[in-house]
């Protein structure tokens, strides 16, 4: 017996995987969605408005996988976080 399953392209399931790019998508769509920032190194996480926290997630995410929360008032520690153009993460 033989089956047939439908799935999206691989560029349709990379685009509505990518935190990034779905955010994008929502905003050409005129939804509603929070704020992000695509970071690349941890100066661009710096550069951003901190006073109430922020949560920073690989832009692969898989299962909350590598998310962080920064809380107001804490100093940044990105030791553990690998934050580069080849990992960039959104917020």
């Amino acid at each position: 017996m033989t089956s047939r399953l439908y799935a999206s392209s691989f560029i349709e399931l990379y685009w509505l995987h990518n935190e990034w790019e779905f955010s994008k998508i929502f905003g050409r769509c005129e939804l509603d969605r929070p704020e992000a920032h695509f970071s690349t190194k941890p100066e661009d996480v710096k550069m951003l408005d901190l006073s109430r926290g922020k949560t920073l997630r690989p832009v692969l995410d898989r299962s909350s996988t590598g998310v962080r929360r920064f809380k107001p008032g804490r100093e940044l520690d990105f030791s553990s976080i690998n934050i580069s153009p080849s990992n960039p993460f959104i917020s």
